[in-house]
């Protein structure tokens, strides 16, 4: 795996960090080519939270989701097209056209290149495709930024040769922590509270974008991914 990261230096001593996630339900449908396409689909949401001393109550402080894509398994098995388990989300499918050469997943150059292999059949076929990371603004700049990703791609990528990210900026405060959870997916998160910026014209995606390549992330010329091997 990629060194993620640079030690934290900034924690005060004696901080308990701990992230927990609850891996989704699958889907149930009596379309059995849907439920069949979730079989290669993992959907997990976690939240990060702080112990401050041995004696206090652990809080949430932050929160993540990501989805694996189980390429490998999906390829071996053999019972549908790479890309009809890629095409059950548009955001699944847009990774897929801008990364993926064809239904066998194999990387384009590009894609190739951030990798750093000369070769489209060396490729990872299971996919890691990072969606959010959030920490309240007062325990950011501390390095635990840097902590909370070692540890999501160390302990929960499941198998996954590549993690995927696209560096855009979103508000994140109190408010998106509900009764110790945070609902990613809740109508409200297109209301206003802790929506997405606008990632190409907002002023913090380059920063972002430099952000990310401290934890071993790729540019991908030509897209909006970095993509980083595990």
């Amino acid at each position: 795996m990629n060194k993620i990261g640079k030690p934290a230096t900034k924690i005060p001593e004696g901080w308990i960090i701990n992230t927990q996630v609850n891996i989704l339900p699958d889907i149930v449908s009596t379309k059995e080519n849907l439920v069949l396409e979730y079989r290669y689909v993992q959907e997990v949401e976690g939240i990060i939270t702080l112990q401050e001393t041995d004696s206090s109550e652990p809080k949430v402080i932050g929160g993540f989701a990501f989805d694996l894509i189980l390429g490998e398994l999906l390829l071996k098995e053999g019972l549908m097209e790479l890309f009809d388990a890629y095409d059950l989300e548009q955001y699944y499918c847009d990774f897929f056209e801008e990364m993926l050469d064809d239904d066998l997943g194999n990387y384009k150059r590009s894609a190739q290149k951030a990798f750093g292999i000369t070769s489209s059949s060396k490729s990872p076929k299971n996919v890691m495709l990072l969606l959010r990371m959030a920490l309240l603004p007062e325990y950011r700049k501390i390095g635990l930024g840097r902590l909370i990703m070692n540890d999501i791609l160390t302990r929960y990528s499941m198998g996954a040769g590549v993690v995927a990210v696209e560096p855009s900026p979103f508000s994140f405060t109190q408010d998106n922590i509900i009764n110790e959870n945070i609902p990613w997916d809740d109508a409200g998160w297109a209301d206003g509270w802790g929506e997405w910026l606008p990632a190409a014209n907002h002023p913090l995606h380059a920063p972002l974008g430099k952000y990310f390549e401290e934890f071993g992330f790729k540019p991908v010329t030509g897209s909006r991914y970095m993509l980083a091997r595990l």
